[in-house]
């Protein structure tokens, strides 16, 4: 497979994290692979493909064991939601990030916490201009 991992990475639209972006429970971990409400598909979506990789490519980028997701959700919890956006940065060697402030929720991080955050593993933050809220 070809080795990309040192090339920077520049994220091309986003949305400014949740403050109170804490590690999902065990159901709601599962629930972030599946599109349904119906609780008992949760028994059954870790035996899903998509699911499997994810959990394998988050065990690999926190350095667990990757067939346990329940290892992958503490060690995602222990590291805190700052700490885990440092990781994800990091891992992936993003270097920037082109922010979309345009939906603000009231309970993401404004553009210095970010720029903060993203400087401290190593990548720049710009804002992204939207033309809908200008003209609105």
């Amino acid at each position: 497979m070809l080795d990309l991992s040192e090339i920077p990475i520049i994220d091309n639209h986003l949305h400014p994290p949740l403050r109170a972006a804490g590690s999902p429970g065990e159901g709601d971990f599962r629930r972030l692979f599946v599109e349904s409400d119906f609780a008992e598909q949760l028994d059954h979506v870790e035996h899903s493909l998509t699911f499997m990789r994810a959990v394998a490519d988050l065990a690999r980028l926190l350095g667990v064991d990757g067939g346990d997701w329940r290892a992958v959700r503490d060690a995602r919890h222990a590291l805190g939601p700052e700490g885990w956006y440092r990781r994800c940065l990091e891992g992936g060697n993003v270097r920037g990030l082109l922010v979309d402030y345009g939906y603000s929720t009231g309970d993401q991080l404004d553009h210095a916490e970010l720029r903060a955050l993203a400087g401290s593993a190593g990548a720049e933050v710009w804002p992204v201009y939207r033309l809908e809220t200008a003209l609105q």
